[in-house]
């Protein structure tokens, strides 16, 4: 298990994590970046968002809420760190 790997012997240990996400977006004005540290159960959390991802055509279907026939491709990555003795 995680925890015993990184000598987490508590659940109160947990929070000594640290949980940095880096999002790469077209438009990283849209992201909203309380919401993504929000889903981040515990650990002492940072986010940078970066212009990057990709924007293709594809098709609008109106049913499915699409507004516009972009496909908005983000990626992300999620460093964690712990510090074991």
């Amino acid at each position: 298990m995680l925890t015993e790997i990184c000598g987490l012997k508590e659940p109160k240990d947990l929070l000594k994590m640290k949980v940095h996400v880096k999002i790469g977006a077209p438009y990283p004005e849209s992201i909203d970046e309380k919401k993504v540290l929000k889903a981040i159960p515990f650990g002492e959390k940072s986010i940078k968002v970066v212009n990057g991802g990709l924007v293709a055509k594809g098709i609008m279907i109106k049913e499915l809420g699409d507004s516009s026939d972009n496909i908005i491709v983000c990626n992300a990555v999620v460093t964690v760190s712990v510090e074991v003795s």
